[in-house]
């Protein structure tokens, strides 16, 4: 199944690899302009609706896979599974399965360049760790790694 991610399972971001190390990476995409992006804190969540193209990676995941992504996030109470439209074909993405009032739009579509926390932190951090021989926190997103991580 092709799956849309948008926020912290992008690529270099830091659930990636935990997450998506058994999916194979097709591309990086945009949705159509037809989506809203929002800040929940420590990660994003998109709704249908508005008018922002989201901005993304596409994975090839297989039912193992996708299965540990909906526990993940939470499907059924903080996300559901539903089609989007990316420029070139329909991917199923993880969509805010209720309203947030309160969550601060992302008017730009892009969660890495609305936090800063640039691709490949956590190899940096491990990088770093390793050459101190002890634990370090990524200098750009405070993710925490072992040396042995």
């Amino acid at each position: 199944m092709r799956i849309f991610v948008y926020g912290t399972l992008r690529r270099g971001q830091h659930a990636n690899a935990r997450m998506l190390s058994g999916a194979t990476f097709v591309r990086s995409a945009r949705t159509t302009p037809k989506y809203t992006m929002l800040d929940l804190g420590g990660f994003p969540g998109i709704r249908v609706g508005g008018s922002t193209a989201i901005l993304g990676d596409i994975y090839e995941a297989d039912e193992p896979t996708v299965a540990a992504l909906d526990r993940y996030e939470g499907v059924p109470r903080l996300y559901v599974r539903e089609w989007v439209y990316v420029l070139g074909g329909v991917c199923e993405a993880y969509v805010l399965a209720r309203p947030h009032p309160e969550a601060n739009v992302v008017a730009s579509g892009d969660w890495v360049k609305h936090t800063g926390r640039g691709p490949d932190c956590d190899a940096e951090a491990k990088r770093v760790a390793e050459s101190v021989g002890a634990g370090w926190a990524c200098g750009v997103c405070g993710n925490q790694l072992a040396a042995d991580a």
